[in-house]
């Protein structure tokens, strides 16, 4: 069911395969194998990722909720790029990252 989700909410979304998988940090061919439901399982650490993508509740991916909607501030596609970077980064750029931030921040 999930799969199937994914796809639907993916394509409405207008996002391809490719946009997904980089988001997320897989290749396309996974993201592939999963809407075809090659791949069963998606752990924790990629589901909450991929609502975030795919902007909807995991709670509806997961088929527990009818509702795709977000009960949360959406979350862009950059945006989700910019935090799965931050994630991946070292300490020594998270703390480069923060202070371009604050930079941009300023009034």
């Amino acid at each position: 069911m999930i799969h199937k989700l994914v796809k639907q909410r993916r394509e409405e979304l207008g996002l391809t395969i490719v946009q997904v998988a980089n988001a997320l940090n897989v290749s396309p061919s996974t993201i592939t194998r999963f809407e075809n439901n090659e791949i069963h399982n998606i752990s924790l650490s990629k589901l909450m990722p991929l609502s975030g993508i795919l902007r909807c509740d995991p709670a509806w991916l997961l088929g527990v909720s009818d509702d795709p909607d977000v009960k949360r501030y959406p979350v862009t596609l950059e945006e989700e790029q910019i935090l799965m970077a931050f994630r991946r980064a070292d300490p020594t750029l998270k703390k480069v990252f923060l202070k371009l931030c604050d930079v941009i921040t300023e009034k």
